[in-house]
């Protein structure tokens, strides 16, 4: 499986919408979503905080 500069650079921003999460979502994991369908970005989000 090979990776696209637009799959990197969706990770990057999922990874970065994870962030968001440090020292708020303990015990659970950080977690960020980016949801692309064709070339766009329908949705994207983050784990806020643990619950």
């Amino acid at each position: 499986m090979s990776f696209t500069a637009d799959d990197r650079r969706h990770m990057a921003q999922a990874l970065h919408l994870a962030a968001r999460g440090l020292n708020t979502t303990h015990p659970n994991p950080r977690v960020g979503c980016v949801i692309v369908a064709g070339a766009a970005v329908v949705g994207e989000g983050w784990h806020v905080r643990a619950g």
